[in-house]
Order: structure tokens, then sequence, then C-alpha cells
């Protein structure tokens, strides 16, 4: 099981991880924040450049939420080749 969350983040890479039955999402991009704590070049992102790739998550059991990639209050990131199964969201974004 894992649950990755990132924040006041710039150009990472978030790859080959395999995060399985958790309650809430697996992967978070942003959206943990306020503009208080976004990034220090002041661009009103919390998470910038981030590429979210080859990541397995998937549900055996039903948890609620259940989620898999979340990227809120990110600019500019991409997210691609990732496994995501039985998730009650697969991807979301917002803000």
């Amino acid at each position: 099981m894992c649950s990755l969350d990132y924040y006041r983040s710039k150009n990472i890479i978030i790859e080959n991880n395999i995060c399985h039955n958790n309650q809430h999402g697996a992967i978070g991009v942003g959206g943990i924040t306020g503009p208080k704590w976004h990034n220090h070049g002041n661009t009103g992102a919390e998470v910038e450049g981030a590429i979210v790739r080859r990541n397995i998550i998937y549900y055996g059991v039903p948890y609620g939420i259940g989620g898999g990639i979340f990227l809120m209050g990110a600019k500019a990131c991409k997210v691609h080749n990732n496994t995501v199964y039985g998730a009650g969201i697969h991807v979301k974004t917002g803000g």
C-alpha cells in the first residue's frame, strides 16, 4: 500500500510505484496547501512540471473513495503510462 502526496515541488518525477487498496487517493500532486505555501516562483501553482508515469494502482476490495491519481493546483504536469484498476476515481484534476 502507498499514498504519495507531493506539494511545493517543481520538476519531479513520480514513477514505478505500486499502490493498492488505499482508502483515499494513491498519488496526489498538489491540492494540499493554500496560496501561502505555493511555489516560490509566485505562479499560483503548488506543483509545476511534475511527471507521473509507469505507476500501478489497484484495488481488490472496495474502500469507499479509493482514488487513483489526483492533480489539483498543478501546472504543466504530465500523467502517462499508468495503470489504474478498480478505483472509484481514476484520474481527477481541478484547482
